[in-house]
């Protein structure tokens, strides 16, 4: 499969690409910092030090591996992808398992570490030197990433949170991004577009008009989707490459005679070329 020119959407997040080994870096040097904390804590026989210092280090490792994942597959493309005809009849591209563990690791890590963090500053049994001004934001700070981590857990334990795939029939689309759930027929489509989607590249697939789209809408909570928004899926996360995937779903929109290989397997074929 040829590669596609960049299109304007995904232009200024290709550029801020280069400035990802900085954002990883800044990563590595803190978890480096904090794990050298929480092993002299442990030296120390303070337990309650290393329950913050050690896995906020492996937060910020994870988070320095995720940016420069994300920075590896922007600039693939047709390379060797994990795709998974696990469906019969369909062919399902998803975010590699790695990816989906890490992510629900590094949400836990996040609340061990800010909750005792919190808690062990307003019980006086933590200390740490800092400003006036530090004293009074960073415990607050903490607080709420323990409850946004908490909450992300929970919501992915329900299924209201849920990994973005993507899943193709040779009659249907199906994209799943991590609040909603979109269904068009191959038929409805008028377009498929590159967007963004705050700094990540996505792809918006544009129904004809009066075209009939199946949503459902699984996440509740601030800032729920509505169903009459566009049918956008984050695609920088899945081991494809962006611009690799998004050829291929433009193949089989402009050639529907092909579209019987997404049910018997060779469509997999084609996206590892």
């Amino acid at each position: 499969m040829t590669g596609h020119d960049k299109a304007h959407p995904w232009d200024r997040l290709f550029r801020l690409t280069r400035f990802a080994g900085l954002s990883a870096a800044a990563f590595g040097v803190f978890s480096l910092f904090w794990g050298y904390h929480g092993v002299a804590a442990i030296a120390d026989s303070r337990p309650l030090y290393a329950m913050f210092y050690l896995p906020a280090a492996l937060a910020c490792s994870l988070e320095a591996t995720r940016v420069v994942t994300i920075a590896i597959r922007r600039t693939r493309s047709g390379a060797p992808p994990k795709v998974t005809a696990h469906r019969p009849g369909g062919t399902a591209i998803r975010m590699s398992p790695e990816f989906r563990v890490g992510y629900i690791v590094f949400l836990a890590l996040t609340l061990v570490s800010a909750t005792v963090f919190a808690v062990g500053f307003w019980t006086d049994q933590l200390t740490f030197p800092m400003s006036d001004g530090q004293l009074i934001v960073f415990p607050y700070v903490a607080a709420g990433l323990a409850v946004f981590a908490a909450a992300a857990l929970v919501y992915f334990a329900c299924g209201w949170l849920r990994f973005s795939e993507i899943f193709c029939t040779p009659d249907k689309l199906v994209m799943k991004s991590f609040k909603v759930r979109d269904e068009i027929a191959w038929s409805d489509i008028e377009a498929i577009e590159p967007t963004a989607s705050g700094n990540s590249m996505a792809i918006l697939v544009e129904p004809v008009d009066g075209a009939k789209v199946t949503v459902e809408v699984f996440y509740r909570g601030p800032f729920a989707p509505s169903p009459e928004d566009p049918i956008v899926c984050v695609v920088d996360l899945f081991p494809t490459g962006p611009e690799a995937l998004l050829d291929f779903l433009r193949y089989y929109l402009d050639h529907p005679e092909a579209r019987e290989e997404l049910g018997d397997g060779r469509a997999v074929e084609r996206l590892q070329q």
